[in-house]
């Protein structure tokens, strides 16, 4: 369905998603009242730097994201409040496809309690299944039955962690438990056919009911993990577009206080869910495999690319 060119600039900005739109550890925690309060909002998420964007005149910004959220809740407890907005922008699933649990059982191996196969297959097979289709339907149909005609829907896919050509990263490991697991081709290229599928899910489900799929991945290339040239796990390279795990026995960039504050308001919240052992992921473990600052930069400018490029200037 296509997406018809507004004739007034956009004025008004909410965003809605998971913690992937909160900016989970991109800056420094940020205070947002009203219906975002609490959520884990962070001061260079993306929707932060789209709404303070010198190329838009954005007046009115709801920053609505929220930490843990899935389509269903997102349809639920953000989308009523979006009423008036001119651009809206989604981004959600990743905890329907239960990342985390890949993550931890394919890379980080923090708790490890099944296989990496098995935790492939099942995310496989959640998005696969028709309920995803049916909560990603609902929330952009009611998403877009709350806005007037003319507003832009923008949902986006989410980025692809590795560069799966190079070998550099075939003798590498991030286990925290498993020094001889390694990041090979072939894992690798695992991982990110993951992301693409669900990415292909999203994408079709925005374009049949009216929205704008924005696809965010490209502006990651050069800026994955086990890029060409990187000897991983580094820690220090900025051009890195994902928060990893420093090593045990540093504390790379951050305040270890600092975090535990952090990490404790959002408990209080209900932010953060418990793990399998009953405790509760510290903030640097909730954050990675998300972008950091610079890859919320990246995706503030391609958002910000697709409202120019389907919007006029007011006259």
């Amino acid at each position: 369905m296509a997406v018809p060119l507004r004739a007034f600039a956009a004025r008004s900005y909410a965003a809605l998603g998971d913690s992937y739109a909160t900016g989970a550890g991109a800056g420094h925690l940020i205070f947002t009242p009203g219906a975002g309060f609490g959520c884990g909002h962070y001061s260079d998420a993306y929707p932060v730097q789209v709404a303070n964007s010198t190329n838009l005149d954005i007046e009115e910004f709801k920053n609505l994201a929220c930490g843990g959220k899935t389509s269903a809740t997102v349809l639920r407890e953000q989308v009523p409040h979006i009423g008036g907005s001119d651009v809206v922008s989604v981004t959600v699933s990743g905890n329907e496809v239960d990342f985390f649990v890949v993550l931890n059982e394919c890379v980080y191996h923090w708790w490890p309690s099944s296989t990496c196969e098995a935790a492939l297959a099942k995310a496989r097979v959640l998005i696969e299944s028709h309920v995803l289709w049916d909560n990603l339907q609902a929330l952009v149909r009611g998403a877009r039955e709350k806005l007037q005609a003319d507003a832009l829907l923008l949902v986006t896919g989410y980025a692809r962690f590795f560069n799966d050509q190079t070998d550099l990263c075939d003798h590498v490991t991030f286990s925290r438990t498993r020094p001889l697991d390694y990041l090979t081709i072939a894992k690798r290229k695992t991982l990110n056919q993951l992301v693409t599928m669900l990415n292909d899910v999203i994408r079709a489900t925005a374009e049949v009911h009216g929205a704008v799929y924005v696809d965010i991945d490209t502006a990651f290339e050069g800026h994955r993990f086990c890029e060409e040239g990187v000897q991983e796990p580094d820690l220090r390279r900025d051009e890195t577009w994902f928060f990893n795990l420093p090593s045990v026995e540093t504390d790379e960039y951050t305040s270890e206080q600092m975090l535990r504050v952090q990490n404790q308001n959002l408990q209080e919240n209900g932010k953060i869910k418990r793990l399998p052992n009953g405790d509760f992921p510290n903030i640097e473990t909730w954050r990675v495999f998300h972008p950091t600052s610079l890859g919320h930069r990246g995706i503030a400018m391609v958002i910000t690319d697709e409202v120019l490029a389907r919007t006029t200037a007011a006259r």
